[in-house]
């Protein structure tokens, strides 16, 4: 059965736990994932960045201002430009990205990844994937950019969403999946992870889900959409 927005918000706290929450990111049948500040691309390249933040490959002509920027394979895609971060998603290439969320579902939750409208409409997919039962962490998320032209992507933008499920017949809570931030996945593309990356993508905490819970409970913005509700 899909759960739909009633159900997700009854799962809450008890099958479902969601750190940092917002207070918008539940939908009708869903729930929606921002992107975090941890992204690495699978492929190199150079990107000029004018005043209205419009990224280009090639320098632009004279008269123009733009800042140049190198993408290095298989290292960070993240950039910091008039203050503000941004994912780049290179043209023909793979970005990796972590959700900023950290997820937690109980044995009888199971659930798919899906794009949202605003990032198919610029160019860019993901493959589909899903989400096992009894998972936690974050979520690591391909974005593809079949087109001629780099795409930014602001950190904390919603760029993906969870349909859940809940199984008919619950899995043995042993049969716990692959740990979150998948870094089996990201060592098998020899990906580049600093070590304050790894150190925060394997927090102790983020692997546990009654932690992962507790503190959603304890956040502001939990409080607030509960009692809202």
């Amino acid at each position: 059965m899909m759960l739909g927005y009633e159900d997700i918000v009854k799962a809450l706290g008890k099958d479902i736990g969601i750190f940092p929450f917002k207070e918008n990111c539940i939908r009708g049948d869903s729930i929606n994932l921002t992107i975090s500040e941890y992204a690495w691309s699978l492929c190199r390249g150079e990107i000029w960045i004018d005043n209205n933040v419009k990224a280009y490959t090639q320098k632009p002509g004279t008269g123009s201002q733009a800042e140049r920027y190198v993408i290095n394979e298989r290292e960070t895609a993240l950039i910091e430009h008039n203050q503000r971060k941004y994912a780049v998603i290179l043209p023909n290439s793979t970005t990796l990205i972590e959700t900023q969320e950290i997820i937690a579902v109980s044995n009888k939750i199971g659930g798919t990844y899906h794009s949202k409208v605003k990032i198919v409409s610029k160019g860019l997919c993901h493959i589909g994937t899903y989400l096992e039962p009894n998972y936690r962490g974050h979520s690591l998320i391909a974005i593809h950019n079949p087109g001629r032209e780099a795409v930014l992507l602001k950190i904390g933008e919603v760029f993906s969403s969870i349909t859940l499920f809940e199984l008919k017949t619950p899995v043995s809570e042993s049969l716990i999946g692959a740990p979150g931030s998948r870094f089996e996945i990201l060592s098998q593309c020899n990906i580049h992870i600093s070590e304050e990356e790894k150190n925060y993508l394997s927090e102790q905490w983020k692997n546990n889900p009654q932690t992962i819970i507790q503190k959603m409970k304890e956040s502001a913005e939990y409080t607030h959409f509960i009692r809202a509700e």
